[in-house]
């Protein structure tokens, strides 16, 4: 895996209201972004540019080299808006995965072939990083 893409949609990180980070999600990022790229998404009215400064705002922001929402993208998460994220990376299909807290978005993009991971409510946000590693071990032999 060379790109994640973090679904933020329910709350996986932080809270889009208060603009509070969940507990640990800043050492999860941390984590993960020093062996991934990551981009941020979320099924939003908001734009893209909007969900940065709440990001921002929530000391998340730095982490990600994009963000974008349902609102830039005509859709929520699915296979055609994951290609439309990673299509200014070039990086291969392949080479890419989604975290993502909502079942159905998962179990989609798994049945189209993309790598996804889903983030339990229940676990905490430390589990993501060996969780991923595990992942793409398996995905990829």
């Amino acid at each position: 895996m060379r790109l994640i893409i973090v679904d933020l949609t329910n709350g996986l990180l932080f809270d889009e209201d208060t603009k509070v980070a969940r507990a640990g999600a800043g050492d999860v990022l941390r984590a993960l972004s020093r062996q991934y790229r990551l981009v941020a998404f979320l099924d939003t009215s908001r734009t893209g540019l909007e969900l940065r400064g709440r990001l921002e705002e929530a000391g998340l922001g730095g982490f990600f080299e994009m963000v974008s929402t349902s609102a830039d993208l005509g859709g929520g998460l699915s296979p055609s808006v994951v290609d439309s994220l990673t299509a200014g990376f070039g990086i291969p299909a392949g080479h890419v995965a989604v975290i993502s807290n909502q079942g159905d978005v998962v179990d989609t993009l798994q049945m189209a072939g993309v790598v996804a991971l889903l983030a339990e409510p229940d676990r905490p946000l430390s589990d993501l990083p060996e969780a991923l590693a595990w992942l793409t071990a398996v995905s990829s032999g």
